[in-house]
């Protein structure tokens, strides 16, 4: 299971990936570079210690539909 949120600017992209049991944030400052990838596990990003930043970068609706993507994993775990 993946899903995927993207946005694209002029000079930086970044994208989320929900995998398995991790987020994936890539952030690209320059395209054809390697991103910057920071891997957030469930349970730190439940506990909010991301929500700054990935609110700061993404709107707050797209936080909001990933913790209710990944409360819907770990229910069927």
């Amino acid at each position: 299971m993946e899903k995927k949120w993207e946005k694209i600017g002029n000079y930086s992209s970044k994208i989320l990936i929900l995998k398995d049991d991790y987020v994936l944030l890539k952030d690209y400052f320059d395209s054809g570079k390697n991103p910057n990838i920071t891997k957030i596990s469930f349970d730190d990003f439940l506990s909010k210690r991301y929500d700054y930043e990935i609110i700061m970068d993404f709107e707050g609706w797209i936080y909001k539909e990933i913790v209710t993507e990944i409360n819907k994993i770990k229910a069927d775990n």
